[in-house]
């Protein structure tokens, strides 16, 4: 339950972020509340970004596992970037499904493909089935360099990657479907300007906030951060917002 927004502009000469501050998580009980201390838009390396819509509980170990793997290998392009972010993405629904299905069971993965053919046929259909179709309710944004400009992917269950470079934008969140009419709605073309681009995705945000689940606080980036915004990483406030 929240919204996060990625706009290229100048035709991919850079891109436009912006997301709320709502969190949500699902364990014990499902909760959510807006913290001012907290942004939805997470550094990867020096000039890439990612941003998550839902539970923050599984994403942020996804970003922290993506970041390490970033940090190690060095600088990379965004398709490199979303590829690295995708197989954390596996890696942690696998995990999840392994500790939810398999180890009240006594099994690992290991052991339950190693052991297929002896285990109940029940136990197999619960568990091919969750392989299948399990949404552990994360999906990502990711932005980042290309060589000739940026770009923007998106990750979603279970471990999909899509490039929107010729879409130009991309949301995710509760709030997704209302960022899409109204960026359509005022023709979004991704050869605009920063400044016009930045003006459509505050208003978008703005629009958003009638979905259920959309905090009011608003933080916003632009890569590659401008020259007088540098100090502040490309960051800036929302008139009646705190930015985390």
């Amino acid at each position: 339950m929240t919204v996060c927004i990625a706009a290229l502009y100048g035709g991919g000469k850079g891109v436009v972020l912006a997301s709320d501050h709502m969190i949500t998580a699902n364990i014990p009980m499902g909760y959510q509340f807006e913290n001012d201390e907290t942004s939805k838009i997470h550094p990867l390396s020096e000039d890439s970004c990612a941003l998550f819509a839902g539970n923050v509980l599984f994403g942020d170990p996804i970003l922290q596992q993506s970041r390490a793997i970033i940090a190690g290998e060095g600088q990379k392009y965004v398709g490199e970037i979303a590829e690295i972010v995708k197989n954390s993405y596996k890696d942690f629904r696998l995990s999840y499904i392994e500790e939810r299905y398999l180890a009240p069971r006594g099994l690992t993965l290991e052991a339950y493909y190693g052991r297929q053919e002896s285990l109940n046929p029940g136990i197999i259909q619960v568990v091919d089935q969750a392989m299948a179709t399990e949404d552990i309710g994360v999906e990502f944004i990711v932005v980042g360099p290309t060589g000739a400009g940026y770009g923007i992917y998106i990750i979603s269950n279970p471990g999909l990657s899509a490039c929107l470079d010729a879409i130009g934008f991309s949301a995710i969140g509760s709030g997704a479907p209302h960022v899409l009419y109204s960026l359509l709605g005022a023709t979004y073309k991704k050869s605009l300007g920063e400044s016009e681009v930045k003006k459509l995705v505050k208003q978008a945000k703005k629009m958003s906030e009638v979905a259920p689940g959309v905090g009011k606080q608003t933080s916003v980036r632009v890569l590659p951060a401008e020259e007088e915004n540098d100090a502040k990483s490309g960051t800036e406030e929302d008139p009646q917002a705190t930015v985390g």
